[in-house]
Formats: structure tokens, C-alpha cells, sequence
């Protein structure tokens, strides 16, 4: 069986770096899982950890009919950067209808994919936990729905998909944006004859590895982060993109690092106040990334705040891949 080697976690653990110590001897190939670097021009801002010498080239695959890219250095890719404007959508369905073409590519070449980020969401829906997700939004369809009342959705659900209304509970049954997304996911199937959306299912001998600290530790590495980001000229990015025209109500200038700067440009708000801002929103984040991962079964976790960690991550991988692999005690910060 193919497999397929995931790192995953909270920010500020040092995720990408690990993944870029495996790529060498394991031919392996990077699928970045993060819901903030999809977008183009916000590089500082949402921190992306990648070396410099990755240089980006145009692929022959598609995303909503457009070529994607991705970055590399000439032997290792990574894919899932700069994949839309600001202003252009993109969505777990998105992530899934872009991941599993580059993972299936890859190991059609016989190399290593690794997917590795933060959004747990996006894992989810890539392993098939979540098969609804795989649809995406019909906006006529919606409208016509949300204007009729509660009663008539249920109604219409049942008639369309009885066993689906039967297994819902009495919340979402009483939730009129449920009931919405339920009768748009059962019309969404019957247009895929056959069950073509089983296509954007992976099957693969999986690894999942968690990095995860303390949260004074992961405070810690967040406010040096920030530290660097605003050294780096996160604020002149941002003003690029508010010259460029992206509205701060777009869902990207909502991402972390990026909505923090509104009352800096609109209100006139000290440096000091977006800095403390900005690392208090990112600490309250990964303690729900925490969380969310936590609850996620299979993963084997690893404390980045205990030394030597990477050499028993090394050791677990070649275990796993039944290959072994030359260490050479690189840190990783």
C-alpha cells in the first residue's frame, strides 16, 4: 500500500522544518495543510517556513481550471502555497479536490507526499472523516432554500433523503443552516454518477506525527515569531494588500497576522498594541488547535520541548517506511 507521512500539530512547533528533514533520502514531496498560506501575497504574515533557495514553477495541474504551482529547490516540491488571490475563495472542499491529485502524482513517482500544517480540518476531510465536506456550495441552490421556513426544509430533506433526516439529532434537525447544507450535500451526490467523489478519498499506509509543548513554551516561540515577522516587514505587506484593494471583510485579511493590523491602519493603534494583540490571538489559537488534535485518534505525539526529540521521530519514520535514514542531527528550531 502507499503511504502517506503526516506531521501534524499546533503553530510555532516547527512543523515544516522537520518535514524538510526527511525529503533527501526519502524523495519525498511537501503538501503544506494551512488555511492562511493558500493565499498570495501574505507570505510574513502568516509565517511561512520555507528556505530560500525554493524557487516557484507552474504545474500542469488544476485547480477550478487554473494551472497551480509550487515551490522547489529542484529535487523536493511543496505544494499549497499561493494558490489564490485574497479575493478568490477557498475552502476545505478546495484543499481536498487539490491535495489528493498532488498525493496520488507523487506516489505515481515513487516518492514520499507529506502533508504538513495546522488545520485540522483540512486532515480531516483529506482521510475521509468528513465525506460531505467533499462537495462544494451550490449558491443559487442556497438561496432558493434560505428563504423558506424551518418546516419546509424539513420537509424537503425527508422527501430527498429520509435516512439522512432520520440521522440527525434534534439540533440539527431544528438548525435551518444544517438542514441547508444537508439538502445541498444530497443534491451535490446525485450529480456525481457512479460515486465519482470516491476518487477524492485517500487510502494509504498512514503516519501521523504530532509535535506539540507546553503552552508557556509555545507562547514563548510565538511572541519570538512575531518579533521576527514585524522585523521582516509584515507591516509594509500589509499595506500591499490594502493598496492592492482587499477589503478587511474578504475571509483571507481575516486570517491571523493579517486582521490584527486593522485598528493599526483604520484607528491609528500603537505598534505595541497589534504586537501584544497578535500574539495573544495566536496563543488562544493553538490552544484550540490543541484541542482539536487531541481528539484526533492515531496520532503518535512528540513534546518539542523535550531534547532529542527529532532523532525519536527519525526512528519511528524508518520503522514505518522500512528505510533507513541518515540523521545528521540538523537542528531544528
Amino acid at each position: 500500500m502507499n503511504k502517506l507521512l503526516v506531521i501534524c500539530g499546533p503553530t510555532a512547533t516547527g512543523k515544516t522544518q522537520l518535514a524538510l528533514q526527511f525529503v533527501q533520502d526519502y524523495k519525498a514531496d511537501l503538501v503544506s495543510a494551512d488555511s492562511r498560506q493558500v493565499y498570495r501575497g501574505m507570505d510574513i504574515a502568516t509565517g511561512r517556513d520555507m528556505p530560500g533557495n525554493f524557487k516557484y514553477q507552474i504545474s500542469n495541474i488544476k485547480l477550478n481550471q487554473k494551472l497551480i504551482g509550487y515551490f522547489t529547490d529542484g529535487k523536493t516540491r511543496l505544494w499549497g502555497l499561493d494558490l489564490v488571490d485574497p479575493d478568490e475563495e477557498f475552502s476545505v472542499t478546495d484543499f481536498v479536490r487539490f491535495a489528493v491529485p498532488i498525493i496520488k502524482t507523487t506516489w505515481s513517482e515513487n516518492r514520499l507526499p507529506i502533508v504538513v500544517g495546522g488545520t485540522g480540518l483540512y486532515f480531516r476531510a483529506l482521510l475521509g472523516k468528513s465525506p460531505d465536506i467533499y462537495f462544494p456550495r451550490n449558491s443559487k441552490l442556497r438561496k432558493e432554500l434560505e428563504k423558506k421556513p424551518l418546516s419546509e426544509l424539513q420537509t424537503e430533506l425527508r422527501r430527498i433523503d429520509l435516512d439522512k433526516f432520520q440521522n440527525m439529532n434534534n439540533s440539527d434537525v431544528n438548525n435551518r443552516r444544517r438542514l441547508v447544507r444537508a439538502i445541498e450535500v444530497v443534491y451535490a451526490k446525485k450529480d456525481y454518477a457512479g460515486g465519482e467523489w470516491e476518487l477524492l478519498k485517500v487510502t494509504a499506509d498512514l503516519l501521523r506525527i504530532g509535535l506539540t509543548a507546553p503552552i508557556a513554551t509555545l507562547t514563548q516561540r510565538i511572541s519570538e515569531r512575531v518579533d521576527i515577522r514585524i522585523k521582516q516587514g509584515v507591516v509594509a505587506e500589509v499595506t500591499k494588500l490594502i493598496k492592492n484593494g482587499y477589503s478587511w471583510n474578504l475571509p483571507s485579511m481575516s486570517a491571523l497576522g493579517i486582521r490584527q493590523w486593522q485598528p493599526y491602519f483604520e484607528k491609528g493603534a500603537s505598534l505595541e498594541y497589534v504586537r501584544n494583540k497578535w500574539i495573544q490571538d495566536e496563543v488562544s489559537y493553538v490552544k484550540r488547535q490543541l484541542t482539536w488534535f487531541k481528539k484526533e485518534p492515531g496520532v503518535v505525539w512528540f513534546d518539542i520541548s523535550v531534547k532529542g526529540y527529532p532523532e525519536i521521530i527519525f526512528a519511528e519514520v524508518e520503522k514505518w517506511y522500512a528505510k533507513p535514514y541518515r540523521y545528521v542531527g540538523t537542528m531544528i528550531s
